[in-house]
């Protein structure tokens, strides 16, 4: 089966390209691609992510929907390949600024770019905003 044709989406996928040359040269971003449910969220997410170069890892988690959503949620799907001891970190006696800082510089480092995904993030919970605002703050 081919790939999906996108209708009406040049526009976005171009400002989407735009946003991932800016973070490749150390200006990160976030984006928040929004709209009404079955508006092509996903399709054109995974559309800017099969044109990304082969350098660029991309690293996809999905909020769940659950009356108390997990802590990170989005974050467990793809949290050891971003820092080590994820485990410890996420335990009892983790501090949170110690997750976001680890994160962080996983994210930082010098030669390689990554792009993450958190998709459904009206589910999401509490502390996966944090992380947001904490990373959208230093990137």
């Amino acid at each position: 089966m081919g790939a999906t044709r996108l209708l009406e989406r040049d526009d976005l996928l171009s400002e989407l390209r735009e946003h991932a040359r800016a973070s490749r040269t150390g200006d990160g971003r976030i984006v928040l691609v929004g709209g009404e449910a079955g508006a092509g969220k996903t399709s054109l997410v995974e559309r800017f992510r099969r044109d990304l170069t082969v350098t660029t890892e991309v690293m996809w988690g999905s909020c769940e929907p659950m009356t108390a959503p997990a802590p990170f949620g989005p974050l467990l799907d793809f949290a050891t390949e971003l820092v080590e001891d994820f485990e410890d970190l996420i335990g009892w006696r983790a501090r949170r600024y110690r997750l976001f800082t680890g994160v962080l510089a996983s994210l930082k480092a010098t030669g390689r770019h990554r792009l993450l995904v958190f998709e459904d993030l009206h589910w999401a919970d509490e502390a996966t905003f944090d992380l947001l605002r904490f990373l959208s703050r230093r990137i």
